[in-house]
């Protein structure tokens, strides 16, 4: 069936202007889920694109296949981008039910080949989006909403598409920001600064107590020093990890939040985007503040740590600082050369976590001991805990922890 009712979304960003090929996706032909769909139309052309869009509400998870929107058409030219905006409506699945997150999954595919698998993860309207490499012709694009869920009275998962653009950047259209949803391929070089800086999103400020960290850039001086820290084996930070030649803490953002510095550390590393942000909330709640890993130490050491890091009365130390939450100690043997622009600087903190994920993912890890391997996602992040002995106890209940915030996704919730 199809209804036509009122509804209302944002008016396209100017960055939208001259794509290779709009469809739009209430002319996408819908199968699955017992014809369960509204084509929304009639709607101020300010909101939508042309003032109509797509629900697709499923199945209900009833056993039928996954609810399908499909379009064929001839595009004119070739395109390197494919971008949809999408809404989601959340539910929590009842036991015995168990999708993973609450928010509706949906995969893009063109000529069958899948393209993007990720969350609509917003209420509001939110742009996803790839590199594809499409000639011109004819081709087939696929929407499939594949974890639908209805708790009568309580909730009901839905998805909202606006329409499905193609772009050719590389050959001189608009350039089109776009999530960083995949970890990037083993041994891929980081991006440069500015290069992830233009894949920002903007997103408003969750925490405003970290604006003066997220401004904070990096001297040329602080920066030196850095790269010239010792470990008590005498290797610099970049002998010891070779990555870390790329950490700068400059994304050259002007007032970035902190999800824009998130979403910066994640572009520049090739690490998907909301894994960075369930991570960070794991360690922090992205509080740049947050004190952790309290510790007794020599007196000696304990005059060097930072007066927000020492105990009073005690001669205990917060060793960990920051929204990745850096352990550093004055001997350099823990993360040498990072204080003080762990506590100084997010996009510093953020740069250097980056950098030691990436030293694992890599395969850079030549002291890592059996079951260690390039390309391992999770065991990356858990690596960030601890990764000695690798797969320990503790590396693996965090990555738990961290799939946990994945999934839950916390950074949505307005009391975050």
């Amino acid at each position: 069936m199809a209804i036509a009712v009122g509804v209302t979304a944002p008016s396209l960003a100017p960055a939208d202007s001259g794509p290779v090929a709009k469809y739009e996706a209430a002319d996408f032909a819908v199968t699955g889920g017992a014809d369960q769909f509204l084509r929304k139309s009639g709607n101020n052309p300010r909101a939508t694109s042309e003032g109509r869009l797509l629900v697709m509400y499923g199945t209900y998870g009833t056993g039928q296949p996954p609810q399908t929107a499909s379009y064929t058409a001839d595009t004119p030219a070739h395109a390197d981008r494919i971008i949809v905006p999408v809404r989601g409506e959340p539910c929590v699945d009842a036991p015995p039910k168990a999708t993973f997150g609450r928010w509706p999954h949906f995969t893009v595919a063109v000529d069958g080949t899948e393209v993007i698998s990720t969350f609509a993860t917003s209420l509001h309207w939110r742009k996803v989006g790839a590199k594809v490499d499409l000639p011109a012709g004819r081709h087939t694009f696929t929407i499939t909403f594949d974890n639908d869920y209805w708790n009568p009275g309580v909730c009901d998962r839905n998805l909202r598409v606006d329409y499905l653009a193609l772009f050719d950047v590389h050959g001189g259209g608009e350039p089109v920001p776009l999530p960083q949803l995949e970890w990037a391929p083993v041994g891929t070089p980081p991006l440069s600064d500015s290069a992830a800086a233009a894949q920002v999103t903007h997103q408003p400020e969750d925490r405003p107590e970290n604006t003066d960290a997220n401004n904070y850039v990096p001297s040329d001086s602080e920066l030196a020093a850095f790269y010239g820290s010792r470990d008590p084996s005498g290797r610099t930070a970049v002998q010891f990890n070779p990555l870390t030649q790329y950490v700068t803490g400059r994304p050259g953002l002007t007032d970035p939040s902190t999800d824009d510095l998130i979403q910066w550390a994640a572009h520049k590393w090739g690490i998907p985007e909301d894994v960075v942000r369930a991570q960070m909330a794991t360690e922090s709640n992205w509080r740049q503040s947050t004190l952790g890993d309290r510790q007794t130490v020599p007196a000696d050491w304990y005059a060097l740590y930072p007066p927000q890091a020492q105990i009073f009365g005690t001669s205990d130390v917060y060793q960990s600082m920051g929204i990745s939450q850096i352990k550093w100690t004055p001997d350099n043997s823990l993360h040498a050369g990072t204080d003080p622009l762990r506590w100084k600087s997010v996009a510093f903190n953020l740069d250097y976590y980056g950098a030691s994920v990436r030293y694992y993912y890599d395969g850079l890890c030549s002291w890592c001991t059996a079951g260690y391997a390039p390309g391992q996602e999770w065991n990356s992040i858990g690596a960030w805990f601890n990764p000695q002995p690798w797969l320990n106890l503790g590396q693996l209940d965090y990555i738990q922890r961290v799939m946990g915030n994945l999934a839950d996704r916390p950074w949505e919730d307005p009391s975050f």
